[in-house]
């Protein structure tokens, strides 16, 4: 999975691959700490011990957590759960300055993220500050009692209850980080990290917002380009997302200057080995554009022959291509896939505001207030030259699965998406950026929402990845 397909929220569907730049810098800042280890343990409750499909047993002793340091290189540690639920792990080699974040495992498939929340601090998002990742100060570390959710894929830590901490220890200044960043990936098997199309850059805004008590929170958002924050405004349209009792500067709220939906600007997303897309039509990826579809009489979807007209494939092309937009502001869509499978024809296809729908039918592209090009926006949480945005967001989606040439079923999924990124400051000109990614499906969905099926998108939106890079501001 690629880093575009990471952060942005809303992708449905289809990985863009784009070009990537090298550049380099090192992690050479450790603190003064020494570095002979951190020992990290804990207890985990809200274990489930039964499979989504209700077709698996587990034992607590099938669950264990692996912790990674957010340095170059990465050290990382794994610790299985006795039977009493607890768990210990070493990070060897480790300084005790070092943050880290863990995951939560169950028969080694990632299950969970672990989540520093302080329950003292409210956060720009409504909720109470949180974080994905964790420096402690201290060599011998207990996270305490760390709340499991299976449902939403968070294990919960209440920084108030970690003991062997040292907050003195963190030292370091942050310095604002806006501005663009050339990355280079990191390959690191053994920590998790993999490199696939990533992006040769990415712009990153620091803001402020105020609270009720007069409290100054820092804020980050993470867009692909300058142009592409300038383009929409340059703003984050920030009163649509703190509290309302909060105030920030008045360019950040102005509302984002969306471009208008159309299937001119929508590009098809995808063409099989015979460079044909949907209902059979010749096409070229990323260029030809879904206005330019037109009728054809071979199933998009199956093998038997199904007539539809230039409306219903040129639907279909938009359902796919929805996240393939060109503009100087493409709105974020998502699609009800519900209203997709199956299209007849009932009259003129018509792409607006609100989205795209045929005739009088319900659209079937819903727009969202976020801009595409925009990754990701949250409170930034600062420990000494070391920053963290968490984010996340649950949606419920259609797919259709059991294709068998003769259609297929459809199922309602609801799931939820967590997107992590933290920074390292080296220098006030050099960094290390981790991005990782997980997911999951809410146990009250179908048991087919994760079942492996080639039209079962859903297992792609929630798969467990991480990526690391240097980065060089330009």
């Amino acid at each position: 999975m690629n880093l575009k397909s990471i952060l942005s929220i809303g992708a449905i569907a289809g990985l863009v691959a784009v070009s990537f730049a090298c550049t380099s810098t090192s992690d050479s800042s450790g603190g003064g700490s020494t570095s002979s280890g951190v020992t990290i343990g804990g207890t985990l409750s809200g274990l489930s011990l039964m499979s989504h499909d209700k077709l698996t047993t587990f034992a607590v002793t099938d669950y264990s957590v692996k912790c990674v340091t957010f340095a170059n290189p990465p050290i990382a540690g794994n610790g299985d759960l006795g039977a009493d639920s607890t768990f210990s792990l070493t990070l060897d080699g480790a300084a005790t300055t070092d943050a880290f974040g863990c995951f939560v495992l169950k028969a080694s498939a990632v299950v969970a993220t672990m989540v520093f929340k302080d329950s003292t601090a409210d956060s720009m998002d409504g909720g109470k500050s949180q974080a994905p990742s964790y420096a402690g100060g201290g060599a011998s570390l207990n996270l305490g009692a760390i709340v499991l959710d299976e449902d939403t894929g968070e294990a919960v830590v209440d920084t108030a209850t970690i003991t062997g901490d040292d907050a003195s220890a963190i030292t370091g200044s942050w310095a604002d980080i806006t501005g663009t960043w050339a990355l280079t990936c990191i390959t690191d098997t053994t920590a998790g990290y993999a490199c696939n199309d990533e992006p040769p850059s990415l712009y990153l805004h620091q803001f402020e917002a105020t609270d009720a008590a007069s409290t100054v929170h820092k804020g980050l958002a993470v867009w692909e380009s300058n142009s592409d924050y300038t383009g929409c405004g340059s703003s984050e349209d920030l009163d649509a997302s703190i509290p309302g009792t909060w105030s920030s500067a008045a360019a950040l709220n102005t509302n984002f200057s969306f471009d208008n939906l159309s299937l001119s600007a929508i590009k098809v997303d995808w063409v099989d080995g015979s460079g044909k897309t949907v209902c059979g039509f010749a096409a070229t990826a990323n260029t030809t554009t879904c206005d330019q579809i037109s009728a054809n009489t071979a199933n998009w979807q199956s093998s038997n022959s199904t007539s539809y007209d230039a409306d219903d494939c040129q639907a279909m092309c938009a359902a796919n291509g929805v996240h393939n937009i060109s503009g100087t502001c493409p709105r974020q869509w998502n699609v009800d896939h519900s209203k997709t499978a199956g299209l007849t024809s009932a009259g003129d296809l018509v792409c607006g505001v609100s989205g795209c729908g045929i005739g009088s039918a319900a659209n079937f592209v819903v727009a969202s207030d976020k801009p595409e090009k925009r990754y990701l926006m949250n409170e930034l949480v600062i420990q000494g030259n070391i920053g963290s945005v968490f984010d996340s967001e649950t949606r419920t989606e259609s797919i259709c699965v059991g294709q068998d040439g003769n259609g297929c079923t459809n199922v309602q999924c609801t799931f939820t998406r967590y997107t992590k990124l933290s920074i390292k400051q080296v220098t006030a000109t050099s960094a290390v950026l981790e991005v990782s990614f997980h997911g999951a499906i809410d146990s009250a969905s179908p048991a087919a929402c994760s079942t492996v099926d080639s039209n079962n998108w859903v297992l792609e939106e929630i798969r467990e990845s991480k990526l690391l890079f240097t980065a060089i501001k330009q």
